[in-house]
């Protein structure tokens, strides 16, 4: 099993190369973790997973997760304009609960979070030491976006949510 956990660590840091540390890192360690459940036999009921973190530069191992942000469109056909700023705005509270609730840290990736990406649409990624604590803090971001979805005429990616709302 060892052996085939540093396979997967090579392949990962491979892939990491390949994509030159784009954004999209946190979805693809979340997916190749997901997808290898024989080595990552505790996913949680929120689908919480034990991974490596690529935003740490150690590439320590924590509970990592990943959700869709909602977006909406003026016409069909025209760029999705993806909706976070609310997760981490004063405003709305919804960070200082998630940290003071779990510990857990956000990082919402996408061009308009300063965190660009080539490779998959915007999404939040969600990391900390415990199993309970990233699911809580799930739970903590798919409120908020339900909340915001009431006031707001954006939607959810159907066709690659993970997570329902």
């Amino acid at each position: 099993m060892h052996s085939i956990q540093a396979a997967k660590e090579q392949l990962e840091d491979l892939l990491l190369e390949y994509i030159d540390f784009d954004g999209s890192m946190g979805r693809l360690f979340y997916d190749v973790a997901f997808l290898c459940k024989s080595m990552h036999s505790h996913v949680t009921k929120e689908k919480s997973i034990q991974q490596r973190n690529p935003f740490n530069v150690t590439r320590a191992t924590e509970y990592i997760n990943v959700v869709e942000l909602p977006f909406s469109t003026e016409q069909s056909g025209e760029p999705k304009n993806y909706h976070g700023a609310y997760l981490t705005s004063s405003r709305f509270g919804t960070l200082s609960q998630m940290k003071r609730e779990t510990g857990c840290t956000i990082k919402i990736c996408g061009d308009d979070f300063r965190v660009p990406l080539r490779y998959c649409a915007p999404y939040v990624f969600i990391f900390g030491g415990h199993a309970n604590a990233v699911d809580r803090a799930v739970e903590i971001i798919k409120v908020a976006i339900r909340n915001h979805m009431k006031d707001c005429k954006c939607t959810l990616k159907e066709e690659n949510t993970r997570h329902r709302i």
